[in-house]
């Protein structure tokens, strides 16, 4: 699985991340989307801020990782699991998403939905 070769540049990330969510959103009554959420780090973020929580990971070994910390996140291509994020979505208020998407950038199927 992919690490960030600079970890304090991600936590910085996903500090102001945080720092956003808090200023426009409850926690408690919110959730965040987490695209691309690798082993689930900025999850931890969130869930420790209150936050309800769903990531989406392609990588089998980063989703092992996620799951045995108890992180609720889905195996596959984001574009392949928009119907369990529409679901997932509809079931809580959206305080916002977050992506760190690869090299190759956002799917199209992504971009319209």
């Amino acid at each position: 699985q992919f690490l960030q070769t600079r970890p304090e540049m991600m936590e910085s990330i996903f500090q102001l991340s945080l720092n956003y969510f808090r200023a426009h959103t409850i926690p408690n009554q919110n959730g965040i989307l987490d695209l691309y959420s690798g082993i689930g780090l900025g999850m931890d973020v969130w869930i420790e801020s209150g936050f309800k929580t769903l990531g989406v990971e392609l990588s089998g070994e980063a989703i092992e990782q996620a799951k045995r910390r108890g992180l609720k996140i889905l195996q596959g291509k984001v574009s392949d699991r928009i119907p369990q994020i529409e679901e997932w979505i509809s079931s809580i208020e959206l305080a916002g998403v977050f992506m760190n998407p690869p090299r190759m950038g956002l799917e199209p199927e992504w971009l319209d939905f």
